[in-house]
């Protein structure tokens, strides 16, 4: 992992710690309803560890990965997106800035059903 790499994940970290704090906050003061389930202090658990585990499937099955800035308009016309999400694993993008895009075929219920065994 590289030093930029490092950087990365330290910026989403903090941004996750951040956010829940303010999350809890919200709901504190009843500004979210229902029910919020926090993540504190599990920040190095969830950022990049499914990412890298998608990636290495992806790879294993002959995929080529390549991590750059996208725009939302490629992102749109993409034939598919999918998102890592650490607790449910690879997810379909269905919109990008409030515009539907197709879902695409069932590579991510392949990839959790390689990553997540039972997760149906």
């Amino acid at each position: 992992m590289t030093a930029a790499d490092k950087k990365r994940l330290l910026r989403q970290m903090l941004f996750a710690r951040r956010f829940e704090e303010r999350c809890y906050e919200a709901y504190v003061e009843r500004k979210i309803g229902g029910f919020l389930h926090l993540y504190p202090g599990q920040e190095a658990c969830s950022h990049g560890v499914m990412a890298a585990a998608l990636c290495r499937r992806l790879a294993a099955w002959g995929y080529c990965i390549a991590e750059r800035p996208v725009w939302p308009a490629e992102l749109l016309s993409a034939q598919q997106v999918l998102a890592a999400n650490a607790l449910m694993g690879a997810v379909p993008v269905v919109a990008v800035d409030g515009q539907s895009r197709p879902g695409g075929d069932d590579l991510w219920v392949r990839l959790n059903d390689a990553l997540i065994p039972g997760w149906r």
